[in-house]
Formats: structure tokens, C-alpha cells, sequence
């Protein structure tokens, strides 16, 4: 009889096959069944579990003296997740999952800033200012006025997000079907007026601007109020529990001895600057970013210079996000091409020009930091650099500013641009040193591919390092350079990026010790710069690795690698090399220097200049740019509002005051109050891009996903890692010994054999099952209490980060591929696995862990007419292992002979060599597979000249010793360091 999906309206033939469909993880029709569950448990409540959760900040408070903040006394973190618990769960059983990760988060103590800001009254809301719009009194009979309902508006808005031109969308709404549609609109004006009575966000205004010197274009400045931006940014309501107004002080312990740099909020700037503020003021920082950009199209050439907006209270990962928006267009700085034959001195004219436009743009934020203003937060309650100006005067007194010879000559003794007003100069609390910040993707990631990757290029010459990159082993999702770097063109850091994992492995010993240490350090310094959580032992460790490198450096002029165009160089006269020497200091100043990357405004750049370019008629673009994107802020914020008045949602639900009567708020008895941006989207239905295998996997532990196949799909490994396998395997119910043929394994069946004797019926991937090695008991005929096995291809491992034990990382995919024509020896990936229980990955490091080869994935399947005790039922694994080659203590004085596992001196790299048997057979051995952590990847040491036999399919399998690469990634790097 066939069945229908409640939730899709879906027809299926049975019912099986409707369960198979609500059963599957990624269909939103499972929610049917959880909101089913929801009801349940409301009308029949179960005990509950506290969990640890990260914090949601919370209001600042009214009254002096309390903190905004008191629920993070003595730590960081508060347990505030209730875990749904099944009945028939005992607390031991609760215990054994994952779900308890207290182990993972490590608790910091913060101090908050003695005065909070301070609330004055009430002031309206994102939803306010959507219903005291002017054409609210039709929105109350009519949600989606000017258009004539939901669907109309769906399909209107589609249009006018679409790259659709206005003689297109004419066409389009020509067409008899679409006429028969009914639509309110009947031409793409028409459309496009019905979108301009939207409710809009903060004005474009345009101004011309003179300029004393002549040029060959006429200069109009395009730009919006700043403090109508801020505002914007500050009432959005999905960043109610993402943006924080109290400067705070992170450290690792109660003990308050080191300190924790994460937010801009948690650096000295902030507090300091809040000191100077009058009590109860809320300090707001402004994030600004300009880069010139192309916006023509293949040929044109078009620059457009934007300048973007944000607000430092946001944070870091929410505003760095690009699908938030939230960094907006500011402005569009005019671009001049001056009338002057000097081309030094056009250079300086323009950046006079950037600094007067700059002055004319900030005004109104000048005035702002000056005698302050109100402001109403997502909840809706109101918030109220002296050697260089010397410099400039007294060079401004030996000479005319605008004799510009003579001028810049005075200027440049003082090692100044020739700029003679800064628009910084009448900013209260502005010093450029401590605004300024560091900058990863163009002073860190250009310096290494301009600088450290040309330098290892001239040391090896194009084609060695070129083959060299072309033998590594491939990992899926990740760069593979078949052709080298050498020749690498029109390169952007996400290239930067993927050569800093090799670079140090693919030149280990090709390049004298020295050169190589030099290297080294300055990708340690880089790694270590872009954690998101930074302490002070971790900047002693930054400003180390730059020394080591200052210590090293000679050897590479001495290799005669850093060369000009004709002639090796002799000096180290690098700026962004100079640039390094202020990272730590404005870390402690501004936060985690990652945070400041330009990577989210260099993307923003496509939204807020190219796509809107290549909508316009390539006449007067910057005006239709503004018009562009006012028209996609608007409908951006229709989306939400409409949203949110659908799902009848009251985001003001908490009350920062006991002064503030709750009664003065509009009672909806129909809403739901709610306080969090989480809660805000899960109402509005809004679904995460990246897939959760961990609440997956909790899931189908505590039964909350009926009918999904046994084993499950989707386990935890460890409170870090989990691993996933897809429903069906890819190859069903094959013998072992086609099996051990097909996978070219002839040591499956005896390591089979092996397994069944260390096993107990109760295992389930415990300690008892984990061996990777030892004397092989079992032959190759011995008797096994089963014929068949399951064998997949691959396997999803997701982990969660270093720092932050509760955000997860995109999963990564590990390959286990048999033998085929392009990959002859086979494809498979090295993973760490654990074999001691009492160690934890990541923190342990390879303590209590090895570094295997991930050959097989299978299932037994089991046989119920074999008469023995039941075989556990759990996936496994087929690996060959590693060990470390012994190496001196690095970081030990004492002896300089004891040898252990520890890293290479130089590489800072673990050597490895693969185990072997007594017969030459590389050592193998059956783990189940929960025992993985994450996916690693091992380079071949490749010496002095590499093996021209080598190839990328071959590598891992011919060379006689390899390096476990910690670069590989960031995660990788922080376990291994």
C-alpha cells in the first residue's frame, strides 16, 4: 500500500521505504519525527543532564559596579546544555558516550571590566523600526506588502536577486504561463519600484571632491553615514549572543599568572581605552578595510576602491563569515590619475586623496568618539599618536605641504609618506600603531610566497622542487601540485596557503641545516600566529621562532637563495619581514591576529563590487553600484523580518534591568520569546552548511533515530573525532580470501585469525582488540567462524579544533581503495590511531598513539550457524603501522646521545619507517575502526635528490623512510608541536 511523508507529502510505494526516507540524516523530514519527540517530552518530561556548552554572553548591565558577565565567574565556560536522556540510560551508560565533554574544554577564568556600559530606557528593535516603517499599516492585513503574498514575493525576490537584465525580466513576465500566474507586477520597473518601498538601511550620499593638483577624471565620493552602518550592524538580531560590550581579561586559570588573548575585547587596547571613557559609556570598536579591486571583466580595466565597514564587538567567527554580511560597503573612494609627470609624486597626491575622502567619510564617527551617542544593541536597549604628528609639524615648518619637492624630501627624514594630514590626527584615542593591526593574508602568506617559497625554488632550482611537490601523496579535499610551484601563476593565498603544509618536508636535507631551520621557523611563526586562542607562553613561543630565524638566516644568502633579478641579494631589507617584529606586541593589544585577515573583506569585494558591476550597463558604475546593494540590503532584511513575524518571535525575552518594567513590553500571548541567535535561526528554519557528525552520531546513540541500519553509520571515536560511513558498502558480502586478493592483503586472513583470539564477546572496540603488531600466532588457513565481509571504500573523520573542543571541523575524507589501473599499488590514506585508553588525542600528541596506514575497511558479517560465541559486531580495519626512528631530545641539554621519539631537530618533523616482520612482510594488524583519530599525512624523505622513480601513486609504498608532516594543518600542527 503506498505511504506518504508527513512531513514532505513525498509518495513511496510501503512503508519501508518511508522510513528509510525519514530515517536519513540530512533530509529536514527527520525533523518530523524530533518534533514528534519534542512533543513527547514536553507532555512527558525525563530526567535531565547538565552538559557543558559554551556561553552565551549576556546583557550588559544598567546598575554600576555589576558585571556584565557574572555567570562566567570562575570560568569561562558554564554548564548550561540539558542532554535529553533516554529512560532505560543509566548514568555509567550516559558516561561512555561522547556526550560528556568535560574532558575536551579546558575552563578560563575571566575578568571583566570593574564599570559595565549602562542601559538608558528602551529603544526600538530590528522588528520595531520593520513596523514603524511607513507602509506598516498595509503589512498588518498584508505580511508581504507591496507584493500580494508570500509566494509572489518568493518568486519576486528571485527575479531581483537573479543576474536577469531589465529587457530579460520584461520577456519573462511576457510569458502566457507567467501571466497566468496572476502577478501583481507586470514589468521589471515595476518590479524594481515595488522593491524600492521596502524598508531601507542606512542612505548613500555622493559629494565631488577637488583636489588641488589637476587630474584626468572628474572625483565623486560615494558613501553612507558611519554611524548609521554601525547601527545597522548592531540591530541585526541574529547577533544577539554573538557581540559582547564589556573589555575583558581571559586567563587560564584563577590563579590569573597567564593571560588569554582571543576577541578584540580580551586585548589591552580595549580596556585601556574604556578607562578613558566616562563610566557607564560603551566602547565600540570600528573596523575599517580598503583594498583597490578589478571589477571589469576580461578586458577594461576598472579598478573600484571600496571601503569596508564592521564593528570589533562582533565576535570573530560570526563577522568573518561571509554568508553574515557583515562587513558593509562603507564607501567608494574615488580613484585620480593626477597630471604629473613625477611618478613618486603621484603616488603621494594619491594617498593625500585617500586621507582627505577617509576625513570627509568618518566625520560623523569622529564626532561620535568625541561627545558619544545612543545606540540600541540586538535587544534593543540604548549605548551611549603624538610622535608622528610632531613629525609632521615640524616638517610642515621647513616646507610648503604642497611643494610637494621639497616637502617629501623633509618628510622622508622621517621615514613618512609625504601625507601631511592624516585623517587619524583629531580621532579620539586613535594610535596608528595599536589600529593598525597585522594583517595574515598580505603581510604574512604574500611574504612567504614572495619571499620564503622563491628562496627554496633558487636553493633546490624549478625542476627538483617541482618533482618533488609532484610525488606527494594526494589527500582528497586538499591542493595536489602534479605540475611543482615553480611556474605557478595569477596565484591567491589559498595557493599560499597549501604549499606552507609541504614546503618544509619537500625541502628536508636538499637544503644545508641552517637554511632549513630558517624555513622551518618562520612557518612555525605563522601557524602559531593564527590560533584563534593565544596565550602568553604561545607569544614567547611566536617571538622565539622569529629569533630562530634571525639566528639562521645567513644561511640562506650564503646558499646564494635570495637573488633580484640579476644579481643575489646581500641585505635583508624586507618591509613585511620588519612587519613581524609587532606582531606579539598587537596581539596584546587587539586580540588573535587571524581575526584581522583580510580573506573575509577580499571575498566581500565580489558581493560589494564585481557582482554588482557586472549587473550594470559598464556606464557610470559606481552609482548603480549603490543602487545594487541598497536594493540587496533590502530585500536581505525583508527575508529576515518577514521571517521572523511569521514565526511569531519575540527576540527581546530577556530584560537587562530590574528598573525596566517587563510589563512595558508588547505582550504577544501567540509568540515565543527568545534570546539567542541559535534559538533565533532554528525558529526560522535556517540549516547549517556543515554536516554535525557528532549530534549525528549522539543520536543514533541514545536511539533517537528508529530504524537506522546496525552497526550505526555514524559513531563517536573519542569526545574529538568521529568517523562516518555511508549506509551502503562497496562491495557486499565477499569472501575474505577475494577480499586479501582484490586489496592485494596476504596477511588478512592469519591477522583475522589474530583478532578472534584477543577478542572477548563483550568488546566492543575496547583496549583488548588494539594491537598493531607482534608475533603472528594465526596461519593462512587457519578456521574462521565466518565467510564474508563488507569492505567500503572510504570513511568521513570529523574532529573538533585544538582550542575550542566545541566547534567541529569539516570532515575529512580518508580513502582505502583497492589496487586499479591509475593507482596500481592501490589508494589509501595514514591516520593516528589510539592503542592506550588512558591517552587523549589531541593533547597527548603520539603519546599512546601510532601512525598507520588505513588499508581496509570492513565489516564481519555474521554467520549463525558457526556454533562458537558471537563475534562483536563493529567496523574494522585493516592498517600497517609506523614507528618513530629515535632521534635526540631537541629540547634537552642534559644528553646529546640518549635517543627517543622525538622530532628531528632541524624539520621539527617526526621520522618514520615502516614496521616489518621477520619474513620482509610490512606489519599489519586489525583495529576496529573507532579507534582513529584523524587523518595525517606522511611525505617520503625524499634526501638530497629525490628518486626520479617516484610518483605520486608510489611514493608512500617505495621509499625506505618518511616524515609524519605536523603542517599538514593547523589542528595537526598544535597535537604534534
Amino acid at each position: 500500500m503506498p505511504a506518504y511523508c508527513p512531513r514532505c507529502g513525498k509518495r513511496f510505494l510501503d512503508d519501508t521505504r518511508l522510513l528509510n526516507h525519514l530515517n536519513q540524516p540530512y533530509s529536514s523530514c527527520l525533523t518530523h519525527y524530533e518534533e514528534l519527540l519534542c512533543f513527547h517530552r514536553l507532555k512527558f518530561p525525563e530526567p535531565e543532564v547538565s552538559q557543558p556548552t559554551i556561553p552565551q554572553p549576556t546583557i550588559p548591565q544598567p546598575s554600576p559596579g555589576i558585571e556584565a558577565a557574572e555567570a562566567f565567574e570562575g570560568g569561562y565556560y558554564e554548564d548550561a546544555m540539558d542532554a535529553e536522556v533516554d529512560n532505560s540510560m543509566d548514568i555509567d551508560t550516559l558516561e561512555s558516550t561522547a556526550l560528556d565533554l568535560d574532558a575536551n574544554i579546558s575552563p578560563f577564568t575571566k575578568e571583566n571590566y570593574p564599570t559595565p556600559s549602562q542601559a538608558f530606557g528602551l529603544g526600538s528593535t530590528f522588528m520595531d523600526r520593520f513596523d514603524q516603517d511607513q507602509h506598516s499599516g498595509e503589512r498588518k492585513s498584508q505580511l508581504y506588502y507591496p507584493f500580494a503574498s508570500k509566494s509572489e514575493w518568493e518568486l519576486a525576490s528571485f527575479l531581483l536577486r537573479s543576474n536577469l537584465s531589465m529587457a530579460s525580466l520584461d520577456k519573462l513576465l511576457k510569458l502566457k504561463l507567467i501571466q497566468t500566474l496572476g502577478l501583481s507586477f507586470h514589468s521589471a520597473k515595476d518590479l524594481r519600484n515595488r522593491a524600492e518601498m521596502l524598508p531601507s538601511g542606512p542612505a548613500w550620499k555622493s559629494m565631488a571632491v577637488t583636489t588641488v593638483y589637476l587630474t584626468k577624471n572628474k572625483l565623486n565620493l560615494f558613501y553612507r553615514n558611519p554611524v548609521e552602518c554601525l547601527e545597522s550592524l548592531m540591530g541585526n538580531p541574529l547577533l544577539q549572543d554573538s557581540i559582547q560590550f564589556t573589555p575583558f581579561r581571559l586567563f587560564e586559570s584563577a590563579v590569573k599568572t597567564m593571560r588569554v588573548y582571543t576577541e578584540w575585547l580580551s586585548g589591552d587596547a580595549a580596556w585601556s581605552m574604556q578607562e578613558k571613557l566616562p563610566k557607564g559609556a560603551t566602547l565600540l570598536g570600528t573596523v575599517l578595510s580598503s583594498d583597490k579591486t578589478n571589477i571589469s571583466a576580461m578586458t577594461g580595466n576598472r579598478v573600484a576602491h571600496p571601503l569596508l565597514i564592521s564593528l570589533a564587538n562582533i565576535n570573530m567567527e560570526p563577522r568573518n563569515k561571509s554568508t553574515n554580511h557583515l562587513f558593509l560597503l562603507l564607501a567608494l573612494l574615488p580613484i585620480a590619475q593626477f597630471i604629473h609627470r613625477n611618478k613618486k609624486i603621484r603616488g603621494v597626491l594619491n594617498s593625500r586623496l585617500f586621507h582627505q575622502s577617509l576625513d570627509i567619510i568618518l566625520a560623523p564617527l569622529k564626532k561620535v568618539a568625541e561627545i558619544g551617542v545612543m545606540m540600541a544593541d540586538p535587544l534593543g536597549w540604548p549605548r551611549t599618536a603624538s610622535t608622528t604628528i610632531a613629525q609632521l609639524q615640524v616638517a610642515e615648518s621647513l616646507a610648503d605641504p604642497w611643494n610637494l619637492e621639497a616637502y617629501i624630501e623633509e618628510a622622508t627624514k622621517f621615514c613618512l609618506n609625504g601625507v601631511h594630514r592624516p585623517f587619524w590626527r583629531d580621532y579620539p584615542l586613535a594610535e596608528p600603531s595599536a589600529f593598525l593591526t597585522s594583517e595574515p593574508l598580505h603581510h604574512w602568506h604574500k611574504q612567504f610566497w614572495d619571499h620564503d617559497a622563491k628562496w627554496c625554488i633558487n636553493a633546490l632550482g624549478g625542476p627538483e622542487i617541482d618533482f618533488r611537490f609532484s610525488v606527494l601523496h594526494p589527500h582528497t579535499g586538499f591542493r595536489h601540485f602534479k605540475e611543482g610551484i615553480s611556474q605557478l601563476k595569477q596565484v591567491t593565498g589559498r595557493e599560499h596557503r597549501d604549499v606552507q603544509r609541504y614546503i618544509v618536508s619537500v625541502i628536508s636535507q636538499a637544503v644545508p641545516p641552517k637554511f632549513l631551520i630558517a624555513i622551518r621557523a618562520l612557518i612555525d611563526f605563522r601557524y602559531l600566529a593564527q590560533s584563534k586562542v593565544i596565550t602568553e607562553d604561545t607569544c614567547d613561543k611566536i617571538q622565539n621562532a622569529l629569533q630562530e630565524f634571525h639566528d639562521n638566516k645567513q644561511a640562506i644568502i650564503d646558499a646564494g637563495a635570495r637573488r633580484g633579478k640579476k644579481s643575489a641579494i646581500q641585505n635583508w631589507y624586507i618591509p613585511k619581514l620588519e612587519f613581524l617584529q609587532s606582531v606579539v606586541s598587537n596581539i596584546r593589544l587587539n586580540g588573535v591576529a587571524i581575526q584581522w585577515s583580510a580573506d573575509t573583506t577580499e571575498h566581500a569585494h565580489i558581493e560589494v563590487a564585481k557582482d554588482p558591476a557586472k549587473a550594470s550597463n559598464n556606464q557610470n558604475i559606481e552609482p548603480q553600484i549603490c543602487r545594487y546593494l541598497d536594493r540587496s540590503d533590502k530585500l536581505r532584511n525583508f527575508d529576515l523580518a518577514t521571517a521572523i513575524h511569521e514565526a511569531q518571535l519575540d527576540f527581546r525575552g530577556t530584560y537587562p534591568s530590574a528598573d525596566i518594567d517587563p510589563d512595558a513590553f508588547p505582550e504577544d500571548t501567540n509568540g515565543s520569546n527568545i534570546d539567542t541567535t541559535s534559538h533565533l535561526l532554528a525558529n526560522i528554519d535556517s540549516v547549517s552548511p556543515l554536516v554535525d557528525y557528532f549530534k549525528i552520531a549522539s543520536k543514533l546513540k541514545l536511539g533517537h533515530i528508529p530504524n537506522a541500519p546496525c552497526p550505526h553509520r555514524t559513531q563517536w571515536c573519542s569526545s574529538h573525532s568521529t568517523f562516518h560511513l555511508t549506509r551502503d558498502p562497496s562491495y557486499k558480502r565477499m569472501s575474505v580470501d577475494q577480499v586479501a586478493a582484490l586489496f592485494q592483503l596476504p596477511d588478512l586472513h592469519p591477522a583475522l585469525g589474530d583478532y578472534l583470539l584477543r577478542i572477548k564477546p563483550e568488546d566492543h572496540g575496547s583496549s583488548s582488540a588494539v594491537v598493531v603488531g607482534g608475533r603472528r600466532t594465526s596461519t593462512s588457513t587457519c578456521l574462521l567462524p565466518f565467510s564474508q565481509l563488507e569492505v567500503w571504500n572510504r570513511v568521513r573523520i570529523q574532529t573538533k579544533t585544538y582550542h575550542a573542543p566545541h566547534e567541529i571541523l569539516p570532515a575529512q575524507t580518508v580513502n582505502a581503495y583497492p589496487p586499479s589501473k591509475q593507482w596500481p599499488l592501490g589508494r589509501y590514506d595514514s591516520v593516528i590511531a589510539n592503542i592506550d585508553s588512558t591517552k587523549e588525542w589531541p593533547k597527548s600528541g603520539l603519546n599512546g598513539h601510532l601512525v598507520i596506514d588505513l588499508r581496509l575497511i570492513f565489516r564481519i558479517v555474521p554467520s549463525s550457524d558457526s556454533g562458537l560465541a558471537p563475534i562483536p559486531d563493529q567496523f574494522l580495519a585493516y592498517v600497517q603501522r609506523f614507528d618513530v626512528v629515535p632521534q635526540v631530545d631537541p629540547s634537552s641539554s642534559s644528553s646529546r646521545t640518549s635517543k627517543g621519539s622525538f622530532p628531528e631537530a632541524t624539520s621539527s618533523l617526526y621520522i618514520l619507517k615502516r614496521r616489518k616482520r621477520s619474513n620482509g612482510i610490512i606489519m599489519g594488524d586489525i583495529l576496529p575502526l573507532c579507534h582513529i583519530r584523524t587523518m595525517v599525512d606522511v611525505v617520503p624523505h625524499l634526501g638530497e635528490a629525490a628518486n626520479r622513480s617516484l610518483t605520486a601513486q608510489n611514493s608512500t609504498t617505495y621509499s625506505s623512510e618518511y616524515l609524519l608532516n605536523k603542517y599538514f594543518d593547523k589542528e595537526l600542527f598544535w597535537a604534534l608541536s
